[in-house]
């Protein structure tokens, strides 16, 4: 992943090939084509619930981490980076160029801050046979299951 010097480089969630779902603090994803499903640990979850919602850049992911967890005097554009690549790298995310970096999120503070925890994604496979078997791959825009059309009646 890398950008040209005048433009900025920004990321979204890979879909319709990724699916996650988020529930008590914990994301699961689940990349479609391969199979494999992943867990977010520490910054990562709150990383990934920006994702859901915009494109995201690393300096608009910084701002984000900063306004959440107590990171000052912390340098963690390079945790960012490491963890943006990673999702990269298994096919959850896609890169996209800017003319223009992202607006940063509010500044509103959060008075209680929680301690920084770097992004960490975890990759698994045991259930990747399973998961490429699925019939909803074969899913179009109508949907699955999907009526069957009437038979012509026979004359």
């Amino acid at each position: 992943m890398s950008a040209s010097s005048d433009l900025f480089q920004a990321f979204r969630i890979n879909r319709p090939n990724v699916v996650s779902e988020s529930f008590e603090g914990e994301v699961v994803i689940v990349n479609l084509d391969s199979g494999c499903y992943f867990s977010l640990l520490g910054s990562a979850t709150t990383l990934w619930l920006q994702l859901e919602r915009s494109t995201m850049t690393i300096n608009s992911a910084e701002a984000i981490l900063r306004q959440t967890y107590d990171c000052d005097g912390m340098d963690i554009a390079g945790e960012i980076s490491t963890f943006l690549n990673k999702l990269f790298n298994e096919h959850l995310i896609v890169a996209e160029n800017l003319e223009s970096d992202l607006d940063s999120p509010s500044s509103e503070q959060i008075p209680h801050k929680r301690p920084f925890e770097p992004p960490i994604l975890e990759a698994f496979t045991d259930l990747q046979d399973i998961l490429l078997l699925d019939p909803i791959h074969d899913v179009d825009d109508a949907g699955w299951p999907v009526a069957a059309a009437p038979a012509p009646d026979a004359k």
